[in-house]
């Protein structure tokens, strides 16, 4: 069973029918006084992210100002949407503070975003870095090298920014999660593997008995040391995955097929093959290979 953790408030600080919103980790909690009772609920409306500390209430309900969906103040459900519900938190008067039980809260892995770079083309997209939660707490640098894991298997990246909530809708999943901050033993892998070969003749040669409509033009190593990205221009999705599965053949590296310019998924040659997160699909952003 998990001990209550709780948030201290004082009760000359509210005023009946309004809201003090307080963050705790990454989530901001809005405690309502309505006629000499306390309620807390997640301040962001779970249908479009909107504060409902600054909602109208009315009765033991508080209206979201956004869309005026409604949710109730000791339940989190909405009757436009039954289906929906916004989290709710316990609170309980001792003396004169207003103690709102956050345990839930804290007993959740800490989870934070971060814009990062990666891949020899450039891709940028979200990442995801989560720790336990009595664990101590750690951001990274701006331009601070990683280990992610993407769909194309485990590389190197460089945080751009964060850190952020973990963002919900569309556009906003993570491509991928952060592995560990960069360590030494990882720089001296990484020299060895940036050194590694690859018959990029051959390629070309199996490409081509395959279609002419694919040019090969690079292909990047990953830090797994297992896998080798072949980037081409051109489209031919007919003849992506065999060909795929032809290179994984061939050689005996693991063979990811990535365009180099649009944003298809890279394809691996795998049984049911295409990508999920890491440069492509729902996980990319920007203007680097990775749709929205």
């Amino acid at each position: 069973m998990i001990s209550p953790s709780f948030l201290e408030l004082d009760q000359s600080s509210f005023t009946d029918g309004e809201a003090n919103v307080v963050k705790i980790r990454d989530q901001r909690i809005a405690v309502f006084l309505v006629d000499g009772r306390y309620f807390a609920i997640n301040n962001r409306c779970p249908h479009a992210g909107a504060a409902l500390g600054r909602g109208e209430v009315t009765g033991t309900s508080v209206s979201c100002p956004l869309h005026h969906w409604q949710f109730d103040l000791e339940s989190g459900q909405c009757p436009q949407s039954p289906g929906t519900s916004a989290v709710t938190f316990p609170v309980r008067v001792n003396g004169e503070t207003i103690e709102v039980d956050v345990s839930s809260i804290l007993s959740e892995p800490i989870r934070r975003q971060f814009l990062v770079r990666y891949g020899a083309m450039g891709w940028v997209a979200r990442f995801e870095w989560s720790i336990a939660a009595d664990a101590e707490d750690q951001t990274f640098e701006h331009r601070e090298r990683v280990v992610i894991q993407t769909s194309r298997g485990q590389e190197f990246g460089e945080v751009l920014s964060g850190p952020e909530p973990i963002a919900t809708g569309a556009g906003t999943e993570a491509a991928g999660s952060i592995v560990r901050p960069v360590t030494a033993e990882d720089k001296i892998a990484h020299a060895q593997i940036d050194d590694a070969t690859f018959d990029l003749e051959a390629c070309h040669r199996i490409v081509a008995d395959h279609t002419s409509k694919l040019d090969v033009i690079d292909f990047e190593p990953l830090f797994d040391g297992e896998t080798i990205v072949v980037y081409y221009l051109g489209e031919d999705p007919e003849v992506l995955q065999p060909l795929a599965q032809q290179l994984n053949t061939e050689f005996t590296e693991r063979v990811v097929l990535q365009s180099a310019i649009d944003d298809h998924a890279p394809v691996t040659g795998e049984t049911g093959g295409g990508c999920g997160s890491g440069g492509c699909g729902s996980g990319g952003c920007g203007s680097g290979g990775c749709s929205s």
